[in-house]
């Protein structure tokens, strides 16, 4: 049976509910629980510094104890640097040097040729290698001989997130089939998983002379047209994807597993409730894969069986309380058999759609077991969310738009909320022992100051 038709609905909640409005209210309901709005959260502030991260703060990324942030000097152009912050001291280690235009990829960690670097794209589709020691560039290279040629559009899409395993370099294919003037395919292109050999980087050349390095297509989708959108998460060597059925045509999408060891498929199936779209919607704990998304599903990393799968039907909200991961997705939090996630849902989504506004929550949390909700909240008048909730001591952070929440990761009472915070709702914000990170944002000369603060247990 052909799936329900979401992506307008989604896209129209989103435009509409994007903005804060109107009062918040001192009391309300959420899964039949009173909150009371009034609770506020006194954080208790270890270190803070100010940073040129603003908007593009989601192209940032935490390995232990060091947090990657991008950050952007608007004089006489817009550039860009990278900056390595010890989230134990606030301190910088080091900026980068400056580089043109915008980021266009988060941070990754690898290690080549014995070296510890930092692999961050940049503008044209240039991707340098940076010494984790001082941020200095190493090497830079292209994965193109011309740019914006054929070879440039058939693996540049999707390079904002990769995966490094083994020297290899791993990223996504997504480029659109040629069509004739009825829509006809006249000329289809590989959909798939691109890998860059690391190894035949040589650092022995000019640090800014981007060398090229010819990669290949280790996957190819066979089965349709369909690309993969949604980063892929990996786990001892074995890459897990979803496939985007866009605008819902074909009904299914694919979710499969890709052995990097034995450079093949391990195993791949249909599913017809899980959509393929969104950005940061997967994540793996203990030997499951799972899938926030407009569709939930959980699987056997192993085998790919499939333990629950959820699509809930167009009316579901107007009767229940309506399940659902953001499009843009900045993470899934995984915690003592639960799933917590933010979504594109706003404050006004609840009247847009005629339903009671109870039925509405940006804001979840699921049994990782049974997708049964266990908590749930819409902040009054808030926007769309896309964060990635943190869970430090027993309490669960979500930065909105315009304030931090902190509810009992387990029941989802309201502890508190400071409204000090100001934000876009987007971030990926980190978390290291009893501190959570996270960006306060001045939109007038668009800086943030990164702030942390130190997580008491729950009394």
């Amino acid at each position: 049976m052909k799936r329900i038709k979401v992506s307008f609905l989604i896209l129209t909640v989103l435009l509409l509910s994007s903005c804060s409005m109107g009062e918040n209210s001192k009391k309300k309901k959420s899964n039949g629980k009173e909150i009371n709005e009034e609770k506020i959260y006194t954080p208790d502030v270890v270190w803070e510094l100010e940073t040129k991260s603003f908007y593009d703060s989601w192209y940032t990324k935490q390995y232990d104890r060091f947090y990657y942030i991008v950050e952007y000097q608007t004089e006489p152009d817009v550039d860009f640097f990278f900056s390595k912050v010890d989230l134990t001291s606030g301190q910088k280690k080091w900026s980068s040097p400056v580089f043109t235009g915008i980021a266009t990829s988060e941070p990754l960690k690898a290690q080549i040729k014995g070296k510890n670097c930092i692999i961050i794209g940049g503008e044209n589709s240039v991707t340098y290698i940076l010494d984790d020691e001082n941020g200095e560039v190493l090497a830079s290279m292209v994965f193109y001989e011309e740019y914006q040629s054929k070879q440039w559009d058939l693996y540049g899409r999707n390079t904002w997130h990769w995966l490094f395993i083994d020297n290899g370099l791993y990223w996504t294919s997504s480029i659109d089939d040629e069509k004739d003037s009825e829509g006809n395919i006249i000329n289809p292109k590989p959909q798939g998983i691109v890998k860059i050999d690391m190894s035949k980087l040589d650092f022995s050349k000019p640090a800014y002379e981007p060398q090229y390095i010819e990669p290949q297509m280790v996957w190819v989708n066979n089965i349709n047209r369909q690309h993969i959108f949604m980063y892929p998460v990996e786990k001892d060597g074995v890459i897990y994807f979803v496939t985007r059925d866009q605008w819902e045509t074909d009904g299914y999408c694919i979710i499969g597993a890709f052995d990097t060891k034995t450079n093949s498929e391990k195993w791949h199936k249909i599913s017809n409730k899980i959509i393929g779209e969104g950005w940061d919607n997967m994540c793996i704990a203990g030997n499951r894969l799972y899938i926030v998304e407009q569709g939930q599903g959980c699987y056997d990393l192993e085998t790919g069986e499939t333990i629950w799968e959820f699509l809930d039907p167009p009316d579901y909200c107007v009767d229940n309380i309506g399940i659902s991961g953001s499009i843009y997705s900045r993470g899934i939090t995984y915690w003592n058999d639960k799933l917590y996630f933010t979504n594109i849902a706003g404050g006004r989504a609840a009247s847009f759609l005629g339903v009671d506004k109870s039925h509405i929550q940006n804001i979840q949390c699921i049994d990782a077991n049974t997708r049964e909700l266990i908590w749930g909240d819409m902040p009054e008048d808030s926007g769309s969310l896309d964060t990635k909730p943190h869970i430090v001591n027993g309490q669960c952070f979500v930065v909105t738009w315009d304030d931090l929440r902190v509810y009992n990761a387990t029941t989802g009472e309201l502890i508190g909320i400071d409204k000090s915070v100001i934000s876009c709702g987007k971030e990926l914000n980190a978390s290291y022992g009893d501190l959570f990170v996270f960006f306060k944002t001045n939109s007038k000369d668009h800086t943030s100051i990164l702030t942390a603060i130190k997580v008491g247990e729950i009394e």
